[in-house]
């Protein structure tokens, strides 16, 4: 019996590629002060939130407190120790912990300790049960470089100002993957802007890019050391799967990165669609999609996961990687159209601006690239339509 989506939208806006970096971080912390505050799920998003922070000092003892009831003193607040750990390519000491057996549809009040060092107090939001409206932020690619710290800063505050309930991030948060300071920047950033007025952090669901591993394919875990010490992730953690109630299933996949797009990860895909056939929107991102060129991760990408997004009707796909905004028509066939389409990429990107050249679609004044593809065709999307209301897909 084919499933109604009735009243249930979904409503997506891509942020996008070319956030291309920030400006310093000008807030003063103290060693044992949280910060670098960031918001993952490992597991249920309607009962559990990972909460991750930085200080610059190991400290004796972190902990979260945190209640439904704002105005609750902080000792009437319930409280949870946090693991706190380092690696040797930072100087930060960071600190975690997943709070579980939360009531679905709440706001938490949140306020993190180590030693007497004490964040603000903020808020995060469960996920109901089975929620009406689902709203989130869909990018990648920020890189952080300098040159563009003012365009960064903007994006990301647009992107708190529309209330979303979380932020999927398609890979490529820093340029350099064993920079202690691009990552500061990146997580400095985050702490700082993607905060609402209300004081809600937005959890972020991450997808690995080549800029965070050493060699950008074929690494590991152990290659991209800063990503998976600073993202709390379900196993398999190089890829994983977020249900957002029965409403919407977001399967973050390995574009070659840690883990190989063939072998298991296809198993596992192929699994986790069949598992959640009956969610009613399916969406997946990854940093390299199918549909940029001919080389050996889109090739992989087209003939083993698009005929599998295909038979278990993925409602969205999203990819970063090329730095462009370009928009398609759902893609079939991959047999005969494989070469139309890269085609069609490659003359439009080269056309739809004039720095598009390596190295020079960075620069100012920004302006990404956009595209919109057609059969046989393509034409160029102006900056501003960057947002999409997806209805009864």
């Amino acid at each position: 019996m084919p499933k109604s989506r009735g009243a249930r939208y979904l409503f997506l806006t891509l942020a996008f590629a070319l956030l291309l970096a920030m400006s310093a971080f000008s807030q003063e912390f103290a060693a044992n002060e949280p910060r670098q505050i960031v918001l993952t799920w490992q597991s249920d998003p309607t009962t559990t939130m990972t909460v991750t922070w930085r200080t610059d000092i190991e400290g004796e003892r972190s902990i979260a407190f945190f209640s439904t009831n704002k105005d609750l003193d902080i000792d009437e607040y319930e409280s949870k120790e946090a693991e706190t750990y380092t690696f040797e390519e930072t100087e930060a000491w960071l600190h975690t912990l997943e709070l579980t057996n939360l009531v679905p549809g709440e706001t938490y009040w949140v306020v993190l300790q180590t030693d007497d060092g004490t964040s603000d107090k903020f808020c995060f939001r469960t996920a109901p049960d089975n929620p009406s409206d689902i709203k989130f932020i869909v990018g990648s690619d920020a890189q952080h470089l300098r040159s563009q710290m003012s365009v960064i800063r903007e994006v990301h505050r647009k992107a708190a100002e529309e209330d979303p309930d979380f932020f999927v991030y398609s890979g490529d948060f820093v340029n350099a993957e064993l920079s202690d300071y691009e990552w500061d920047l990146f997580f400095d950033l985050w702490h700082e802007l993607m905060i609402t007025d209300e004081g809600r952090r937005i959890p972020i669901i991450p997808a690995l890019g080549n800029h965070e591993v050493v060699a950008g394919y074929g690494g590991s875990i152990e290659a991209a050391v800063f990503y998976f010490n600073r993202f709390k992730m379900p196993a398999p953690y190089t890829y994983h799967v977020i249900n957002y109630g029965p409403e919407l299933t977001i399967i973050s996949l390995d574009s070659g990165h840690a883990s190989p797009v063939d072998g298991e990860q296809v198993t596992w895909l192929e699994k986790t669609l069949q598992e959640n056939q009956d969610s009613t929107w399916k969406l997946a991102h990854s940093h390299d999609g199918g549909w940029w060129g001919s080389g050996e991760v889109p090739t992989k990408v087209r003939c083993l996961w698009v005929p599998l997004f295909e038979k278990y009707g993925v409602d969205v796909v999203h990819s970063g990687h090329i730095h462009s905004y370009i928009k398609t028509w759902p893609i079939t066939g991959i047999s005969d159209l494989a070469a139309e389409i890269d085609n069609m990429i490659e003359e439009g990107l080269e056309r739809a601006g004039e720095n598009y050249e390596q190295g020079k679609n960075y620069a100012p004044p920004l302006q990404p690239n956009l595209l919109k593809l057609s059969r046989g065709s393509w034409e160029e999307l102006d900056f501003d339509s960057l947002s999409a209301g997806l209805r009864e897909l």
